[in-house]
């Protein structure tokens, strides 16, 4: 008994030792540099980098920068009283990673804004993998302090399949999220979960050699009525919440839905049926009417509060010369 007690003491001893190490060395050092430390986000401002990739609708040499906010575009206003400030918001595909500045959605649109209105200041807040519930906490965590008059939601395909709540995190969930190690291990599982959702940028997705899957008609509705039980009320309340929280600080939201280049049709550009392509256990034409799903909660949210809609979802072509992933 005395030998069992000893060991699992210097298991313990050992394992708390290791931990400190850890945790002191990742204070110092941080090898895997990312915008969330448990439930607040955090920017890397006045930042570079440059990304080198063989892409063949993609400049060889990427150059990402961030401003002295942290984010991506012109830095904040030294007159901001006489600024219309914007923000777009939204998850991989706001942020525009492989595009270099000045070519991302955002870059565009502040370029032609300006053209109408020299005064209109716009940047671009996209982080990768951000969901509703983080565009919340990025608001109330960092733009609320900027005052922006507008801001862009690009929303649904990171809040699909997750049933997470708007909630305020317990005081024991703040003091475990100021370990740098427990940080980092809830990053890793949220990395995970989100290469398992398909929420990864697909470098090497090429629809011409993409394996297919035939799902019948029943198979398809057995998804979609399991989303809308399980998933789609935590993302509309989301939603709802993200749009009061605007109203209530007197921020005018605009809403953009979610494009894919999956449909029931043949691709213009290679004629490969873009609705069987094998996505996982899923297929194409699948994931398609479930993100529209949640697209259509943005539609009816859009109508029901008055806010400005860009169906972005259904505007944009489903033709892969548009695409550079799916």
């Amino acid at each position: 008994m005395k030998k069992f007690f000893s060991i699992t003491l210097a298991l313990c001893f050992g394992t708390l030792l290791s931990f400190l190490v850890l945790e002191v060395f990742l204070r110092v050092f941080d090898p895997f540099p990312t915008t969330v430390r448990g439930d607040k986000i955090v920017l890397k401002k006045n930042d570079k980098k440059i990304l080198k990739v063989n892409h063949p609708k993609l400049a060889p040499e990427i150059v990402v920068t961030t401003n002295n906010q942290g984010f991506r575009g012109e830095d904040y206003p030294t007159d901001p009283e006489n600024r219309i400030k914007i923000f777009t918001v939204g998850g991989s595909t706001t942020l525009s990673l492989y595009n270099s500045d000045g070519k991302t959605w955002s870059d565009l649109l502040a370029a032609d804004l300006k053209k109408a209105n020299p005064k209109i200041w716009l940047n671009n807040a996209g982080l990768s993998g951000h969901s509703t519930k983080g565009h919340l906490i990025l608001l109330k965590d960092l733009l609320m302090s900027l005052k922006p008059d507008y801001v862009i939601f690009l929303v649904g395909i990171n809040d699909v399949g997750r049933a997470i709540e708007d909630k305020e995190d317990s005081v024991l969930e703040e003091m475990l999220f100021k370990s740098e190690v427990i940080s980092l291990a809830v990053n890793i599982v949220r990395n995970f979960q989100s290469k398992k959702l398909n929420l990864s940028y697909d470098l090497k997705w090429d629809p011409k050699t993409t394996p297919t899957l035939e799902l019948s008609g029943m198979e398809i509705s057995k998804s979609m009525m399991m989303h809308s039980k399980t998933f789609l009320p935590y993302y509309r309340r989301r939603l709802e919440a993200l749009i009061d929280f605007c109203k209530k600080n007197k921020i005018k939201p605009i809403l953009m839905t979610q494009p894919l280049v999956y449909g029931d049709l043949n691709d213009p550009t290679t004629g490969v049926n873009l609705g069987k392509l094998k996505v996982g256990d899923q297929n194409s034409l699948q994931i398609w009417l479930v993100l529209e799903m949640y697209n259509d909660i943005t539609r009816v949210l859009a109508r029901k509060e008055r806010i400005p809609l860009v169906d972005l979802a259904q505007k944009m072509p489903k033709d892969t010369l548009y695409y550079y992933d799916y």
